[in-house]
């Protein structure tokens, strides 16, 4: 180390390794922000699916009651008790003067069980039965029949007609705490004393609760390990249990701890594999970086190795000593990554929104870093980077090689030069993806080529970004001198000739930044224009679906509101939100013999639904195509419009008659139509919400099948109060929130929900709880959060790129610096040519990101899957261009303001320094790789 320059290694060193250990850094706190992220979210359902009550385990089987002392004993085991029930029935009177019987199971009172187990019961009136003609009921039951405190029920032992039956006094009404959709609870009807159970049936169980200190989300296996030791104990309490020979326990543990648990780690897996899947432009920049990171640390320390190497050093022992450094670094990286990750994990759990916060919960919400995370880390922090040396190697051991050799290698590597491989990248995934785009749901009709065109869509930007870089590249390179030479008015002579020229000799390093660059602003228009449409998307599917902004199922509200249909209608009209409504019958009719050629009949006033209705494009109906069709359909009661695919099927088109056939009371009706009128789909306004379900899938495709007729004309042939679903769809005025509105108009009607949650029940829908329902589902809340994190940390990818780019163009730079100095430059013209380079490399990358980011967009936002229901149109965009712009400028101010500060400090050369890192060029390792 004695041949090196005075300052090489204190400042050289130094340089090379801060740049490498940021660039490392930034990759594996990437990942560790995504993982945190969703450890740290995961708390709630962690407690939704982990909180199951006082009991953690049930163990069952013959005899189970004479091993709880040796259950008490293992470890871990901190309650037991024994828990009796058998079968029993209680009768009782109804509020309708008639009988009523529930048959279930009946268990008994114990004061053991009560001390280990009573806030499993919750009393919410009288007492625990005492005596042998005392009761304690569920108070669903008791609630169902009026019963209170006192009242007499008849009880029987067992099955009814078999079983005594006794006449019990009601002394108590209680129910069940804890997670009703726990195993333990939610089975048993009544309480009695001990004597009271049916002997026959009598079934006895362990409660038991463990030591839950010892078990946590921060290692979800060793909780699991730690449970199913505790099971495998229990079974071991059977002397014949023998799992080697096959010879199973005659116990059984139904542990809903380890339930719960395993249900959390699925789903807490299936969310950290569906944001890294997500994050795949994100982790595009990684691998980027960690190239430039691993090549720019391999050429600064080539000029120590070609030392070594002429002084005699092994080159294979010299390569081992710059991986070790690399490798050290990225292990220090992962430690300091991983805090990172951690601090930009809280920007997540404090988003609502792409890039809104509410600032309490950075604090307020529960913070996790798992086991899995901690792993996940270190194999991005120092497998990658590995992983990285090991491609940068071979590639450079395979380059190398075959400029050296004149075999059949060298050939192959010339004829593959030839080969324009970005071209044909460019040219096969355009294809494929505007083949994809061409056939618009068809491929949606399918869930499997659903699924692998959501993939396609979400991969192929990517590979396509790949070859127009490469490309771009290659133009850089082509076009450097040309750029230089209309620059120099605006630059200088001197800053244009060298600093711009330099752009196209250092290509291979210029590129990969710009790829950077680039895909980081894509990156983050995409989330926010994405972030922008999923509520629009939302509304406008609404709005089709419902038929408009607000729809009542009048059959449905009939039966509950004290007003009949007429005087609902008008309670509609007299709302100050109202603009317009109209009443639509819905009726099933076949167009042939076919089962399957049925379509749905949507009966209406159309001049009142023009005024209503929106299409499936979004626009009112008013605003729309449909409009004159409509007002042709109020002129020609004989009319009807269909959809799209009804015309295809039957080869009809305007003007042609369209026949239906009717069933109703053991007769066929048929009624001919004149079609005046066709359009890509219509609602039949059916569907309570748009999400859907992937056991409800609507494979056909919504708003297909459907037919608009005229209501006064379809009244000859078909009884809408028997024979049809009569909706009533409403518009309201723009300002208003259509969840007030309807809920105002149920309740003036005198109407009790089904099921005591008006949110909840399917008689009425609205456009506004439906896109509020959507942004408050667990996938768009983290979805959201998670892109405002990557934005955050892809922006800090560009910091790390340029600073790789800059300080890597010392080595080439140091002596047209130093000859620029010693020919009378001052330090302000060097820094202008420093920071012209990257300013014009900057410029020119934004005409990369002009064409490739509305691809991105456009492939991203099509890949979105906002419900299971096929849609004509999957997906509106919205361009919030004030939000683009505010992106865009963040961008190019900080990357200005970088380029100032790098230039400043690219003038610290000496031209000593400058010399040797020429010889250094001329060494058997010599120049970039």
């Amino acid at each position: 180390m004695t041949a090196l320059q005075v300052g090489y290694e204190t400042f050289g060193g130094s340089r090379r390794k801060a740049v490498t250990l940021i660039c490392l850094m930034l990759s594996s706190s990437l990942a560790a922000a995504i993982t945190v992220y969703v450890d740290s979210y995961s708390m709630h359902k962690w407690d939704e699916l982990v909180e199951i009550g006082p009991v953690a385990m049930e163990i069952g089987g013959a005899g189970v009651e004479h091993i709880a002392d040796g259950v008490a004993e293992i470890d871990g085991v901190t309650d037991i008790a024994i828990f009796a029930a058998a079968e029993g029935s209680v009768t009782a009177i109804g509020t309708g003067g008639q009988p009523i019987t529930w048959s279930a199971s009946v268990f008994r009172y114990d004061q053991t069980l009560m001390t280990h187990f009573g806030n499993v019961f919750v009393l919410n009136k009288g007492a625990f039965p005492s005596a042998t003609d005392e009761i304690a009921l569920s108070a669903e039951i008791a609630q169902e029949t009026d019963i209170d405190i006192g009242d007499l029920v008849n009880y029987t032992r067992g099955e009814p007609g078999i079983g005594g039956s006794y006449v019990m006094t009601v002394v108590g009404l209680w129910e069940f705490s804890g997670n009703s959709g726990s195993f333990h609870y939610g089975w048993q009807i009544a309480m009695v004393t001990g004597s009271m159970l049916d002997p026959r049936t009598d079934d006895s169980y362990l409660w038991i609760d463990v030591d839950r200190s010892r078990v946590s989300a921060f290692n979800v296996q060793g909780s699991l390990d730690y449970l199913l030791q505790i099971e495998e104990s229990i079974r071991e309490l059977d002397p014949t249990y023998d799992p080697d020979r096959d010879t199973g326990s005659r116990y059984w543990v139904n542990d809903g701890l380890r339930s719960g648990i395993t249900n959390y780690a699925s789903w807490q897996q299936g969310k950290r594999v569906a944001q890294l899947f997500r994050a795949g432009g994100p982790i595009l920049l990684v691998v980027l970086t960690l190239f430039l990171a691993v090549r720019h640390n391999m050429n600064e320390r080539r000029y120590e190795s070609n030392i070594l190497i002429s002084r005699g050093a092994d080159e294979n022992k010299v390569r081992n000593m710059v991986y070790k450094e690399i490798m050290i670094l990225a292990a220090l990286s992962t430690i300091v990554g991983l805090g990172l990750g951690a601090l930009l994990s809280r920007v997540g759990v404090m988003s609502s929104d792409y890039f809104v916060f509410r600032w309490e919960l950075f604090v307020n919400e529960p913070f996790l870093i798992s086991i899995e995370s901690l792993a996940l880390s270190a194999v991005a922090g120092i497998l990658v980077p590995f992983g990285a040396i090991l491609a940068y190697d071979y590639v450079y051991r395979i380059r190398q090689t075959a400029e050296e050799s004149t075999g059949k290698l060298a050939k192959l590597t010339r004829l593959l030069g030839f080969v324009k491989w970005d071209v044909l990248l460019v040219s096969l995934t355009g294809i494929a993806l505007i083949a994809m785009l061409a056939t618009g749901t068809a491929l949606q009709l399918n869930p499997l080529l659903r699924f692998f065109s959501n993939m396609i869509l979400s991969l192929a930007p990517f590979a396509l970004f790949l070859g127009m870089a490469s490309l771009f590249i290659k133009a850089l390179r082509a076009g450097a001198n040309r750029i230089s030479n209309r620059m120099e008015g605006i630059f200088g002579s001197i800053p244009s000739s060298v600093g711009i020229r330099r752009i196209g000799r250092a290509a291979s390093s210029a590129g990969p930044v710009a790829m950077v660059l680039v895909l980081t602003i894509s990156l983050a228009w995409s989330s926010a224009v994405i972030g922008d449409s999923l509520p629009l998307t939302k509304m406008n599917q609404a709005r089709f679906t419902f038929g408009g902004d607000i729809r009542f199922d009048l059959d449905a509200l009939n039966s509950f509101a004290d007003a009949n249909a007429t005087e609902f209608v008008q309670n509609c009209t007299l709302h100050e939100a109202y603009v317009a409504g109209a009443e639509l019958s819905i009726t099933e009719r076949m167009l042939s013999t076919g089962y399957y050629d049925a379509a749905d009949l949507v009966a209406m006033d159309p001049s009142d639904y023009l005024a209503v209705g929106y299409d499936y494009t979004g626009q009112p109906l008013n605003e729309s195509p449909l409009s004159s069709m409509l007002m042709e359909l109020e002129t020609s009661p004989m009319g009807a419009i269909i959809s799209q695919d009804i015309a295809e099927e039957y080869e009809l088109s305007v003007g042609d008659s369209l026949r239906s056939y009717g069933t109703e009371g053991g007769n066929v009706s048929v009624f001919t139509f004149t079609i005046i009128g066709i359009y890509e789909a219509l609602t039949n306004a059916l569907l309570s919400d748009t999400s859907g379900n992937i056991w409800g899938y609507y494979g056909a495709g919504f708003g297909l099948r459907t037919v608009w007729v005229n209501r006064g004309y379809l009244s000859q042939f078909v009884n809408f109060t028997t024979e049809s679903r009569n909706m009533y769809a409403m518009r309201v005025a723009d300002s208003s929130n259509t969840t007030e509105v309807a809920l105002d108009i149920l309740e003036a009607a005198g109407y009790q929900s089904t099921d005591g949650d008006d949110s909840a029940n399917n008689d009425y829908a609205d456009v506004d709880s439906e896109v509020r329902s959507y942004i408050g589902t667990t996938d768009y809340t983290m979805d959201r959060a998670v892109d405002t994190m990557l934005t955050i940390a892809t922006t800090l990818v560009i910091f790390g790129a340029i600073s790789v780019y800059a300080a890597e163009g010392l080595n080439s730079r140091r002596r047209e610096i130093a000859l620029m100095r010693a020919m009378g430059a001052g330090k302000r013209l060097i820094v202008k040519t420093q920071a012209t380079e990257l300013l014009v490399l900057t410029l020119s990358s934004i005409m990369l990101l002009l064409v490739f980011a509305p691809l991105l967009i456009v492939t991203t936002g099509l890949s979105q899957q906002t419900s299971y229901i096929i849609y004509p149109i999957r997906f509106f965009f919205s361009v919030p261009y004030g939000t683009l712009s505010l992106v865009l400028g963040f961008f190019l101010v900080s990357v200005t303001l970088f380029v100032v500060a790098v230039s400043s400090l690219a003038t610290r050369i000496q031209l000593s320094q400058s010399l040797n890192a020429s010889w250094s060029e001329g060494g058997p390792m010599g120049g970039d790789g």
